[in-house]
């Protein structure tokens, strides 16, 4: 991970907001007065990272703030991205955490918050593999936790290690397979199972085949009784079943000897019957000559009868045609009638419209005249109204000069006034004082000068009257004239409606010239000539002499048709003869037939009142031989239901032995998959124990130890000449010296060429050097890391306590492995240190809060 930029407003000693930028340090110390803001700065980026710091409630606040929040943005770069986090807390709210990657692709940040606080600093860890804990103990040498590490216990120490070197996974390895061994325990619970329900069932093969032949042989005996049984309720069927015949039979011969019965009595009434209607066709034959002969007058008459209707037929066509002829005639005759009347209308108009034209055009001449005479009489309208506007202006001025006059005749003799009463008083003329004579001499001057005006202003006075009586003839001329132009548009309006009358009239005249006249004369002629509908005429007299030619008379034809009237009763007469000789011999056949039928049914009736009494007897024989069917048919019922049920019992039988193959072939697959289960389970065993802390990790840690106490013991002999190393140890003896193996650990122990000795034993100078060279080297582990470097180390004070030496020691290990690193960032208070950096971080605080300065 490497700090691009951090934006800090309102967190701890941070008021306003302040915003300081990475990207152009390497390694730099962080100096400002104790108090001044250089741990907070420090905590703002772990509280961005983690939501931790050494304050985690609303203490973080600032108290001056006013908006009563804390904000912090931590801009960093880590395996090629870049991330942003902003991280908010208001008073009286839970604090808020926004994650973002900048996209490079679409130019802008994207969020990758998660939807809770907690799930979005689980994401931050899991994206830069490591926790609070971890990064505080290797990265950050906070202030006053400079000995986070090594006063550990040695659980806590793997812990940290353990989280440098990403043995989290191998965690997660571990529950994976405990998952998986479990899952596969659980399947093989179940196949032991399975397996001991089989067992138990295959215990039981010789009972059930023994059981199976039993119930085969029961089988056997059920099927012969129901056999036996089903034979005896057959017979017994098959008698009741004579017995039904033989009455169905009976009941046959008795309804065959009913319907006989009723037949014979039919035929001996019918023959009865016969044997009147062949005497009433004897007594009609009786008159049989003179009823022929009135059939032929009949016929006659009706062939009479018939022309007469053919003719009346033609008669009324022909009546008909006429009377269409005559209508069309008449309708003709109506219509030229109507139209001679209306042409007779037509030229009383036109004549009484020649009589109009002539007193309108008359009366319009006469207009035309006085129009024109009083149109000659307003054409000098316009000059007279020219010169009234002339004459007008002329007035205007002299009127004008009149009141101009008027006035300084009126201060003319003001002045004579004033003159008069000023005597002695200086002159308003020449400013000298006045005299008699001097006064005699304005005043003879003024009233000369009235005088002039006054015989002026009646001159002008005098024009004016009579420039005004010239003003009114104008006007009165102009005023006639306006009502001469009124009259004029009057006798316009008047003639306006002449003109268009004349022109009516002339329109009504020239078409009856050119249409009506000829017209009128035309229909004069066909009326009083009867030359109209001359076809229909001809056609009329066509049909006339039809009429003549057919000879109908209407009186002969009703005398003809009371004839046949009176002879239509004999035909009722002769139809009767005829149907008497046509029935007569059928009607003897008949009465014959109707004769041997009879005979031969009497003969019938005796035979079946024999075979009657024969099946009656037959009856009684069967009745005696009745078995009880329904008892026979119980006893078939139970034993063919014993028989099924053995069968079905015999069938579960079979089932049950045959399940046993089945089974088998199921217990050699099962005994396979148990055997598969129990070879997984130890190897998910073995792997448990190799995934778990004191498996591969411990291994890792094993091979990583060397690494860490070599860069460790090379810083610490830097930092003491030599003179004082480090070892780290993984097994000791337990107290227990009874016990032959080793317990794990993690210690650190301490030599300085006299011996070991406590880490409490040292001096805190000697006790943060230690401190210093075993975090940097976990620090130096942590940047190498692959796919999850952290490559910035933050000291946050330790130089206090070195003397001048100690701290020119420290400033030359941190010169020396500033090239393993992106950022170092040095925290101090000592002035003398501030030049011994390439870059500088100033802090200071002022009423507005802590406030940072970059020099680079």
């Amino acid at each position: 991970m490497i700090p691009r930029s951090i934006k800090i407003s309102g967190f701890l000693s941070y008021q306003e907001d302040v915003e300081i930028d990475f990207t152009s340090i390497h390694v730099a110390c962080i100096t400002g007065q104790n108090g001044a803001g250089k741990s907070a700065m420090l905590d703002a980026m772990t509280w961005a990272l983690f939501g931790e710091a050494r304050k985690n409630d609303e203490s973080v606040i600032n108290d001056s703030t006013h908006n009563r929040k804390a904000e912090v943005t931590f801009e960093f770069e880590y395996e090629k991205s870049i991330y942003k986090i902003i991280r908010t807390r208001e008073q009286g709210k839970s604090s808020t955490v926004e994650f973002q990657i900048w996209d490079e692709m679409a130019d802008h940040w994207r969020v990758i918050t998660e939807r809770s606080v907690s799930l979005t600093n689980k994401l931050i860890c899991n994206t830069l593999h490591l926790d609070y804990r971890t990064f505080i103990n290797v990265s950050f040498f906070l202030q006053g936790r400079a000995d986070q590490f090594t006063k550990q216990n040695p659980t806590e120490r793997k812990e940290v290690l353990g989280s440098i070197l990403n043995l989290d996974q191998w965690n997660d390895f571990q529950l994976k397979t405990v998952e998986k061994r479990k899952d596969r325990s659980n399947r093989l619970e179940v196949v032991l199972s399975l397996l001991e329900q089989i067992e138990s069932e295959l215990s039981e093969e010789d009972q059930r085949k023994k059981l199976l032949d039993q119930l085969t042989e029961a089988l056997a005996a059920a099927e012969v009784r129901t056999n036996v049984r089903q034979e005896a309720w057959q017979n017994a069927k098959n008698t009741e079943q004579l017995i039904f015949s033989q009455q169905d039979l009976l009941k046959k011969t008795d309804s065959q000897l009913q319907t006989l019965s009723i037949q014979m009595d039919a035929d001996r009434k019918k023959l009865a019957i016969r044997l009147d209607e062949s005497a009433r066709f004897q007594e009609n034959l009786k008159n049989e000559a003179q009823i022929e002969e009135k059939i032929i007058q009949l016929k006659q008459a009706q062939t009479e009868f018939a022309s007469w209707n053919d003719k009346q037929v033609i008669f009324f066509e022909l009546e008909r045609s006429k009377n269409e002829l005559l209508s069309k005639i008449r309708q003709e005759q109506a219509r030229l009638s109507q139209e001679q009347k209306t042409l007779r209308q037509d030229y009383e108009l036109v004549q009484k419209a020649q009589q109009s034209i002539a007193q309108e055009q008359q009366r319009e001449s006469e207009l035309r005249k006085e129009i024109e005479s009083l149109e000659r009489e307003t054409t000098a309208r316009e000059e007279i109204t020219a010169a009234l506007k002339m004459l007008m202006e002329d007035i205007q001025g002299k009127k004008a000069e009149c009141l101009r006059m008027k006035n300084r005749m009126t201060e003319i003799k003001n002045q004579q006034n004033n003159l008069r009463e000023a005597v002695g008083a200086p002159c308003p003329f020449c400013g000298t004082d006045l005299n008699e004579e001097h006064c005699q001499k304005y005043l003879a001057q003024l009233q000369d000068e009235g005088q002039t005006l006054g015989n002026a202003y009646r001159s002008l006075k005098s024009e004016l009257d009579k420039l005004d009586q010239q003003k009114q003839s104008y006007e009165n001329t102009i005023a006639q004239m306006t009502q001469i132009s009124q009259r004029i548009l009057t006798l316009e309006k008047e003639c306006a409606p002449i003109s268009a009358r004349i022109v009516n009239d002339q329109s009504i005249v020239s078409r009856w010239q050119q249409i009506g006249s000829k017209r009128f004369e035309q229909i004069n002629d066909w009326l009083s000539k009867e030359q109209f509908c001359l076809e229909e005429r001809k056609l009329l007299e066509e049909i006339s002499d039809k009429i003549t030619t057919l000879q109908y008379d209407a009186s002969a034809h009703e005398r003809c048709r009371n004839r046949v009237g009176e002879l239509q009763s004999i035909d009722t007469q002769y139809k009767a003869l005829l149907k008497a000789k046509a029935a007569l011999e059928p009607l003897k056949r008949e009465i014959e037939d109707l004769s041997n039928r009879i005979a031969e049914n009497e003969q019938k009736r005796r035979e079946l009142e024999a075979a009657l009494l024969d099946q009656k007897e037959s009856l009684n024989k069967l009745t005696a031989l009745k078995a009880d069917s329904i008892e026979a048919k119980k006893q078939f019922d139970a034993a063919q239901m014993e028989e099924n049920t053995l069968r079905a019992r015999r069938g579960a039988a079979e089932q049950s032995v045959a399940a046993l193959e089945s089974l088998k072939q199921k217990k050699a697959v099962l005994q396979l998959e148990k055997a598969e289960l129990n070879q997984l389970i130890g190897r998910l065993k073995v792997l448990e124990k190799a995934f778990s802390k004191n498996g591969i990790p411990a291994l890792l840690i094993e091979q990583a130890l060397p690494e860490i106490e070599d860069s460790a013991n090379e810083i610490l002999r830097n930092l003491t000449d030599d003179k004082m190393s480090i070892q780290l140890n993984t097994l000791r003896d337990y107290k227990d010296k009874t016990r032959d193996i080793k317990k794990e650990t993690l210690d650190i122990i301490i030599s300085d060429g006299f011996g070991t000795r406590d880490y409490e034993l040292y001096s805190g100078g000697e006790a943060f050097r230690v401190n210093f060279a075993i975090r940097l080297a976990l620090s130096k582990l942590l940047a190498k890391r692959a796919g999850a470097r952290l490559q910035m180390l933050v000291i946050d004070e330790g130089f206090g306590s070195q003397d001048a030496e100690g701290r020119e020691k420290l400033i030359e290990t941190i010169t020396a492995i500033q090239d393993s690193f992106e950022k170092i960032l040095v925290i101090t208070h000592l002035d003398e240190l501030k030049d011994a950096f390439p870059s500088r971080i100033e802090v200071e605080k002022n009423v507005n809060g802590s406030q940072v300065k970059v020099i680079v």
